[in-house]
């Protein structure tokens, strides 16, 4: 039995419904958000990953189509821990 589990949604853009941003529920994202700067992620994992949560992806594809995505969960790890996919070189 195949599972139908959620599939990928292509919104044009304009038409999605206001998403609240970033610790201000009910307020829509704004259409100039800007880019994070090298620097915010310059800086140890572990500080950047939670400092991520909340924030919106988003991707304009060729088309005009917009594909926007809210993190709501992240993992950190350093290079010296088992669990990093770093941590073997």
């Amino acid at each position: 039995m195949v599972e139908q589990g959620r599939r990928d949604q292509r919104v044009a853009a304009g038409q999605a419904p206001a998403v609240p941003g970033q610790g201000t529920p009910g307020r829509p994202v704004s259409r100039s958000t800007r880019r994070l700067p090298r620097s915010f992620f310059a800086r140890p994992s572990p500080e950047v990953g939670p400092d991520l949560l909340g924030r919106i992806l988003a991707r304009r594809l060729g088309d005009g189509t917009l594909l926007t995505a809210r993190i709501v969960e992240t993992e950190a790890y350093q290079q010296d821990d088992p669990a990093s996919h770093s941590y073997r070189g």
